[in-house]
């Protein structure tokens, strides 16, 4: 058996399936127009990409991480960063590695931006959406509706 941290112990003959999932935008190849922004999914049981949701245009992912100074077991979120951001934040770059650095983290919040298929809008004001960072974008004049969605997720079992 191997140990794994202090209480949990793994029989040595146990298969381990890693899924590895990859999401991304982009649009869609042999499309007519082929402006067609789409959220794409590549998985490592998956060579080819294939696209989930047309008219996705935008997706950001940030990352809610506690603070080095907190223990306690009901924790705070202290703010939200992207990944690149865990990985170099002054006060998370002062913890050992990366995976201390990760270990911070305690949610996931996912947001998307969606477009309608036509052009729906009345006028260039009626076409304005808030983005994911929570800034209102006018600069689009194709006349199609936009809207962000998002969702957190807590991720469980991230404290000892």
């Amino acid at each position: 058996t191997v140990t794994i941290g202090s209480t949990r112990t793994v029989p040595t003959n146990t298969t381990i399936t890693l899924a590895d999932n990859r999401f991304y935008i982009a649009n869609q190849p042999n499309r007519s127009p082929t402006t067609v922004p789409s959220l794409y999914c590549k998985g490592n049981g998956n060579t080819v990409p294939q696209p989930l949701v047309e008219n996705v245009e935008d997706m950001q992912i940030t990352y809610g991480v506690v603070s080095t100074t907190d223990t306690s077991e009901q924790s705070t979120i202290a703010g939200y960063l992207t990944a690149h951001g865990v990985e170099t934040e002054t006060s998370l770059a002062a913890l050992a590695n990366s995976g201390l650095r990760w270990g911070r983290v305690l949610s996931v919040r996912i947001c998307i931006v969606v477009r309608s298929e036509t052009p729906v809008a009345p006028d260039a004001d009626s076409a304005k959406y808030y983005k994911c960072d929570g800034t209102l974008d006018s600069t689009k004049t194709d006349l199609r509706l936009r809207r962000a969605y998002s969702t957190t997720v807590v991720l469980r079992n991230r404290r000892s």
